[in-house]
């Protein structure tokens, strides 16, 4: 009389033996760019997700470039450039693959990965002069000062002469060099 009622205790299941796994542990999302492996992704994660695997389908013949401008074009440069890894996977010499990677890594803020792949442009297009300022600019952001001075020396077309020049400014005042970085303002006024 006046004691509660109390259910039966559950049962507990058997301890789950742990998964060992050799090596370093991995953790989902910290892959280095450029070394995902086709069919190795996870589904749910950003590359699994642009490949199908997750929630979202991959796009169909024709689709390709619609998805990728359509990625671009709402900012979301992670997505696009797991789908662009692929494409550089399967057409490792295709222009655009390489072209819009540079573009979505240097916008991403991955200036070393957007800096190598229009240094991949350079030498595969040496007449497309604009790879080479991109390429400069890259290396700016990154922090290569040198390389990108000794880039910015390979603008040769005119109509870039300029932007080369104030990007070769904005180098000397990085390296302290303000005697230069004036000189420069100068030379482009």
């Amino acid at each position: 009389t006046g004691e509660a009622f109390r259910p039966a205790p559950r049962p507990r299941s058997p301890p789950r033996a742990r998964r060992r796994t050799r090596g370093a542990m991995m953790v989902p999302g910290t892959a280095m760019p450029g070394t995902a492996m086709p069919g190795t992704a996870m589904p749910g994660t950003a590359l699994g997700t642009a490949h199908g695997m997750g929630f979202a389908r991959p796009p169909a013949d024709g689709q390709f470039t619609e998805r990728v401008y359509g990625l671009i074009a709402q900012q979301r440069y992670e997505e696009a450039i797991a789908i662009l890894q692929q494409e550089q996977y399967n057409f490792p010499t295709s222009r655009a693959a390489n072209s819009l990677l540079g573009y979505c890594y240097y916008h991403a803020g991955d200036f070393t990965a957007a800096a190598q792949a229009y240094a991949a442009l350079v030498r595969a297009c040496p007449e497309v002069e604009d790879y080479r300022l991109h390429h400069a600019q890259a290396l700016y952001k990154a922090g290569s000062y040198d390389q990108a001075l000794k880039a910015c020396m390979q603008v040769e077309a005119p109509e870039l002469q300029h932007k080369a020049l104030l990007l070769q400014t904005a180098v000397r005042y990085e390296l302290d060099d303000l005697a230069a970085a004036r000189a420069l303002v100068a030379r482009a006024a």
